[in-house]
């Protein structure tokens, strides 16, 4: 007999196991690590709860292989040889959580990413867990340190905080299922010296493309390509702000030309669809003339070249979204080095967006709802140096010279009319 039950840890809810063992006195209970939700019920229900009711009855249940790094295993007279180190343990159980959650294929791609590439070569991943200690932590920063890129740079700080953050998340894990005995990334400094820098992708910094690059690009993009196509979707990448996974998926059905904007529901990513990256990413662009009038020439186009058209603003041959891989590391880099401009990703256009916008005095809530960013300190703090102050108009600045002189009291007093008025009052009453 097994069942499922809900405890309280560090403020949060999470599901163990229950069960009686024939020939053993009392209950037993082991945590599972999933947070309690349906979708967690069910899977703990179907892989955990069925499978060891079945070997309960059939005799085959081994506690030590099933939890071996129970401290009930000691406690029962059992013991096992299976060591569980960091690197087995990620694998075996972190992979496996984060598969079952609600996350996005693309992003479980990316934690397997950052596991297998910055953690499993470590010499953290080779230590039991419950051996593990603070300074094998930092250890393991250091060696994120010394590490570089195929091109032998050194990673960026974007890349050695991810990998930071999913060994926290591995130890987290660990700490939930009593593998770990504390808390150990409390202690740990989670910071690296070039935090704050600015970056679009690994070891690339936020460096967006000026206005004349972009002409040069853009003309680029008309050289090898007749029907222009390649033009038109740079103009939509450099003039809304759009992701490239937003840009690529993008249906007409989401183009409304008599309201002025494209509404951004959809991404494309190399996985395939998906939401955009935050809900703040489902929104609303407003379309600048110039992309209004690429969106046209491109609905001409598409309309003109298949039968019955395309869903998809930007297709392929065949009328399906263009690959992402292929534009982004075949097509774009011809584009570049054909117009004589240093090469930088295609993520880049969203940044150019926003600084040429900042650059032209735009209104920061209003790039903010343009760019889909969270709040307004999310903009600022990315692209605080390219705001373009605005400089006082002169008839401010002649009222503020004229405060406090004698002929300027009634102009003065006309910017604070509910103070002039009380003054006026208290006066009147003294009176």
């Amino acid at each position: 007999m097994a069942w499922l039950e809900t405890v309280t840890k560090d403020g949060k809810k999470y599901l163990r196991i229950g069960f009686k063992l024939p020939g053993q006195s009392g209950k037993f209970r082991e945590p599972l690590g999933l947070e309690d939700n349906r979708r967690n019920r069910a899977l703990a229900r179907e892989q955990v709860q069925k499978a060891i009711e079945r070997e309960i009855a059939t005799g085959t249940f081994d506690y030590a292989k099933r939890f071996p790094d129970s401290p009930r295993v000691k406690r029962l007279g059992l013991q096992t040889d299976e060591a569980i180190t960091l690197g087995d343990f990620a694998e075996k159980v972190w992979l496996v959580e984060r598969r079952a959650s609600r996350i996005k294929r693309s992003t479980h791609h990316s934690y397997t990413d950052i596991f297998r590439t910055h953690i499993k070569p470590a010499k953290i991943a080779t230590m039991l867990l419950r051996e593990i200690k603070v300074g094998d932590i930092n250890a393991f920063k250091l060696e994120l340190n010394a590490k570089t890129t195929k091109a032998g740079r050194p990673l960026s700080a974007r890349r050695k905080m991810m990998a930071l953050r999913e060994l926290g998340a591995i130890i987290k894990l660990a700490r939930r299922l009593d593998h770990v005995g504390k808390d150990l990334m409390f202690y740990v400094d989670k910071t690296f010296a070039d935090e704050g820098a600015i970056e679009d992708a690994p070891g690339e910094k936020l460096s967006p493309f000026t206005a004349d690059e972009v002409v040069r690009i853009l003309q680029s993009a008309s050289e090898d390509d007749p029907s222009d196509w390649e033009r038109r979707l740079l103009e939509i990448l450099f003039f809304t702000g759009m992701r490239r996974g937003e840009a690529f998926g993008l249906r007409w059905s989401n183009v409304f030309f008599d309201r002025g904007v494209v509404a951004v529901r959809r991404s494309l990513t190399i996985h395939g669809e998906s939401s955009p990256k935050s809900s703040r990413g489902i929104r609303d662009i407003e379309m600048l003339p110039r992309v209004r009038n690429a969106l046209l020439e491109q609905r001409r186009w598409v309309t003109g070249r298949f039968e019955l058209g395309s869903e998809f603003v930007f297709p392929n041959g065949v009328g399906s979204p263009i690959e992402v891989h292929n534009f982004s590391f075949r097509v774009w880099p011809r584009i570049v080095k054909q117009a004589g401009v240093p090469y930088r990703a295609l993520k880049q256009t969203r940044h150019t967006f926003a600084t040429l916008m900042l650059q032209q005095g735009a209104p920061l809530d209003w790039l903010q709802r343009q760019m889909g960013h969270e709040d307004l300190q999310t903009l600022i703090r990315h692209y605080w140096r390219y705001i373009n102050p605005q400089r006082l108009s002169s008839d401010v600045v002649a009222r503020l010279e004229s405060l406090g002189r004698d002929e300027s009291r009634a102009q003065n007093a006309q910017l604070m009319p509910n103070s002039t008025s009380e003054a006026a009052k208290s006066r009147e009453a003294s009176n």
